[in-house]
């Protein structure tokens, strides 16, 4: 992830940072996989029978992530690898989107201000949005402003066990967050 227009702090553990496209290289991508592939060894339980199967997983989320600052959760006890993306915007952006995370139309939506350091209305939104067709869902969004920037860190999932594990987790990375000098 880039330090422009923001610094914070990734938990090495839980958080695996995806490069930027451009920066997506054999060499670098095989590394990439490996870092993954030892993270979720470490942080998930399960034989090894199953770790075969890590391999092309993350090679395709690597593929498949778009271009912008995004990252890989890794959840304790459990294999579910989650994108997670970081998103920079204007403050008024940001609180639209804010808004939008609130609406209650199509979902049942949990919310908290944060106490995030040097970010001004940092906000935890939890949303469980149950489709007329499909499973249902958990988004998780954690957002804060800095100045003129906002931050929104956002990720969804079908297990509400991860989508609990990334809010809480992400609520000490969002309180990492300052603007880079």
């Amino acid at each position: 992830m880039s330090a422009e227009p923001w610094s914070f702090e990734v938990g090495r553990l839980q958080w695996l940072p995806i490069p930027a496209r451009e920066q997506r290289v054999d060499g670098l991508n095989e590394r990439w996989v490996d870092e993954a592939v030892e993270r979720a060894r470490v942080v998930t339980i399960s034989g090894e029978e199953v770790e075969a199967e890590w391999r092309p997983l993350f090679a395709s989320m690597l593929e498949e992530a778009p271009d912008g600052d995004s990252a890989v959760f890794f959840p304790f006890g459990l294999f579910a690898p989650l994108h997670v993306a970081f998103d920079t915007r204007t403050a008024e952006q940001t609180l639209e989107t804010i808004a939008q995370w609130l609406d209650e139309e199509h979902a049942t939506v949990d919310s908290r201000a944060l106490d995030a350091a040097v970010l001004e209305d940092a906000r935890l939104v939890m949303r469980i949005e149950r489709p007329q067709v499909g499973p249902v869902s958990y988004a998780v969004g954690l957002f804060g402003l800095g100045r003129d920037l906002g931050i929104a860190i956002t990720a969804r999932t079908d297990d509400p066990i991860v989508a609990g594990q990334f809010g809480d987790a992400g609520i000490p990375l969002l309180e990492s967050f300052r603007r880079a000098a």
